[in-house]
């Protein structure tokens, strides 16, 4: 008579934990290099952000014929070549991009900066130059600190920036339609 053996040796058991353990250990140190590189690109994003908004202005500026809006602390209006419009306003702290087509649909709306404090522009420098001034909050890369072998982010706070910013128009200046 035989009988069967439907268990685990301990010698099997030992194994599967020591392998399971193996398994948790890696993925921990996986986990601590992803925040790790998690926190150096979020250091790095906060001078990114203005850079592509000051991109997309010089854009719209340089490829409009005119604008269309009185100068100041309102929005910003560029008529372009086609006949549409792309207006750029400060609304509760986020500077918004705004393209209209002729009919006066809105095409899109997009937010391209966040924390703005301040928002002005005049054209009455001279034909073709726009100049552009916005204040915003910019926040401070934020410190690591050890605390019983495990680093935590520590928030120094932050900063208000100033760009002052002089964009000529390369198409056919339009004139001021307000």
């Amino acid at each position: 008579m035989r009988t069967r053996n439907r268990g685990f040796s301990l010698l099997e058991v030992l194994v599967a934990l020591l392998l399971v353990g193996l398994c948790l250990v890696l993925a921990v140190q996986l986990l601590r290099e992803v925040h790790l590189t998690t926190v150096e690109v979020q250091r790095a994003l906060p001078d990114s952000v203005p850079q592509f908004a000051i991109q997309l202005l010089r854009h719209d500026i340089q490829r409009s014929r005119g604008t269309e809006t009185p100068p100041g602390n309102g929005p910003l209006g560029l008529t372009q070549s086609d006949g549409s419009r792309i207006y750029y306003d400060e609304t509760v702290g986020r500077l918004v991009r705004t393209v209209v087509a002729n009919d006066g649909t809105i095409l899109g709306e997009r937010v391209v900066m966040r924390g703005v404090r301040l928002w002005s522009w005049h054209d009455s420098l001279m034909p073709g130059l726009v100049e552009v001034q916005i204040a915003y909050q910019r926040h401070r890369e934020p410190g690591t600190r050890r605390r019983g072998g495990v680093q935590s982010l520590q928030d120094s706070g932050s900063e208000l920036e100033t760009l002052t910013l002089r964009f000529t128009q390369r198409a056919r200046p339009g004139r001021r339609v307000f």
